[in-house]
C-alpha cells in the first residue's frame, strides 16, 4: 500500500500507478483530490502535479496508450499528459488549448 502525508494541500490519494513522464524516466503516479475538491495527477517522486489544470474528476490512466478520461469544466474529455480529444472535431489538441474547446 502505499501512504502519502504532503501536508494540508491534500484531501485524498487514490490509484496509483506506475508510468513515463516526459523525460521517460519510470516514475509513479497517483490521482489526487484537493482541498477545493478538483482532482490532478501526482508525480509522487517529484510532488508536482502532471495536468496544467484541475479537473472535476479523472479515471485511472491505461497503462497501454497513457490515455484517461477527465471531466473538465462540466465536459468529459478523452486525454494524455501531453493533448485532449475532441470529439466534436475529431482530432486530438494539446492540453493547454483545451479552453478554446469549451
Amino acid at each position: 500500500d502505499m501512504e502519502y502525508h504532503f501536508g494540508d494541500k491534500y484531501r485524498d490519494m487514490s490509484s496509483p500507478q506506475a508510468g513515463y513522464d516526459s523525460d521517460g524516466n519510470q516514475v509513479g503516479f497517483a490521482i489526487v483530490q484537493k482541498k477545493n475538491g478538483k482532482y490532478n495527477y501526482l508525480n509522487v517522486q517529484t510532488k508536482e502535479e502532471m495536468l496544467p489544470f484541475d479537473c472535476d474528476s479523472l479515471t485511472p490512466f491505461n497503462p497501454d496508450n497513457g490515455e484517461f478520461q477527465m471531466e473538465y469544466k462540466g465536459k468529459m474529455f478523452m486525454a494524455d499528459f501531453y493533448s485532449f480529444y475532441d470529439k466534436y472535431l475529431d482530432d486530438w489538441f494539446p492540453l493547454d488549448e483545451i479552453d478554446k474547446h469549451i
